[in-house]
């Protein structure tokens, strides 16, 4: 259960990051290379993108700040890299009966009464999903805005007469987001837990650059999770007394291995 806890908020922070790169391409403002692309959205270019693109965030901008409150930095701060060595993570069960991470503290000082632990998966899940929309309609409000709309607009010489479907464009692209980065990235790490299908993780110019990346995940696994084994390029994790295992591949970006799509 810990670490089905665990999977939930960073698979959480890799959904907000692609709606945060789906804004980025949608305006034509650069990806982010490195880090959280939620977090950089947040702290660092939203308010500057909304001044120079004419954008009104003020409705999008509070859900924004409370998902990388209560998501990217939960799972940064508590889950990925625990802030104060001092915390203790454990398993607890609510009066709802629904498992959740807390932690305690070693020899706790006057003053150190804050003890952080997860939320209830099903309402982060439903704030992610009240996010999900007013991000939509945050885009839907500014097509003008769009770098689709701008460039055609700058192509034609004048006023579109032709409604582009840019909504549709972004979100359908959304799973894609990651694999399809740049079109410098030629290199794309895929993530595989247990039986469910690859999914594309980050994107690399180069090919030694995504290996590097795939060494540096099978490494943060394994430091995490002690006792856990390294299995080639994957990881069989061993927590709470349950194993899972996680595997990578770098592929060129023209191979995909859940293979060819079924023609509908």
């Amino acid at each position: 259960m810990h670490l089905e806890v665990e999977s939930f908020y960073q698979f959480a922070k890799i959904l907000l990051d692609r709606v945060a790169d789906a804004i980025y391409l949608y305006f034509g403002a650069p990806r982010p290379k490195f880090g959280s692309s939620h977090s950089k959205l947040v702290t660092k270019h939203f308010t500057p993108l909304c001044a120079a693109l004419a954008l009104d965030g003020q409705t999008v901008k509070p859900v924004m700040t409370d998902q990388h409150t209560r998501i990217v930095r939960h799972e940064t701060d508590v889950i990925e890299h625990l802030a104060n060595p001092k915390l203790i993570p454990g398993t607890f069960f609510g009066a709802d009966g629904r498992a959740r991470i807390s932690t305690g503290m070693l020899a706790p000082q006057p003053g150190e009464d804050a003890f952080p632990s997860t939320g209830d998966p099903a309402v982060l899940f439903e704030a992610i999903e009240t996010y999900i929309e007013a991000v939509v309609d945050f885009l839907e409000r500014h097509r003008d805005q769009s770098v689709l709309v701008r460039t055609a607009r700058e192509q034609t010489g004048g006023t579109m007469t032709r409604r582009w479907p840019c909504i549709l464009f972004v979100l359908c692209c959304l799973p894609a987001l990651v694999a399809s980065a740049s079109a410098e990235c030629a290199w794309v790490l895929w993530e595989k837990v247990q039986r469910q299908e690859w999914d594309p993780k980050d994107a690399f110019p180069e090919a030694d650059a995504c290996k590097k990346d795939l060494r540096d995940q099978l490494r943060k696994l394994t430091t995490r999770y002690p006792g856990s084994d390294e299995l080639g390029d994957a990881v069989l994790l061993r927590a709470d007394r349950e194993t899972l295992l996680v595997s990578y591949r770098c592929l060129p970006d023209s191979m995909d291995p859940r293979g060819p799509k079924e023609a509908k």
